[in-house]
């Protein structure tokens, strides 16, 4: 066991840390941003979305001001 860890060990420490690093960024920037920045993650991945407001336990707020009376995208 000592020479797998010896051999991958700082590999798997540096993978963990880059990982932990990206989710922080990404939930700074999903809580901090406001309603722009939470549509543009939900729009690239909504299932982080998703998961965000299950652990939360918020009640998921759609956005009716981006669509026209008839629910198509506005054009911008």
């Amino acid at each position: 066991m000592l020479p797998f860890w010896k051999r991958f060990g700082k590999r798997f420490v540096a993978v963990e840390l880059a990982a932990l690093g990206g989710m922080y960024y990404i939930f700074h920037d999903i809580n901090a941003g406001g309603p722009e920045e939470r549509r543009k993650w939900d729009s690239r991945a909504p299932w982080l979305i998703d998961a965000l407001y299950k652990v939360t336990g918020d009640e998921r707020v759609i956005d009716h001001r981006r669509n026209d009376e008839e629910g198509r995208p506005r054009e911008e």
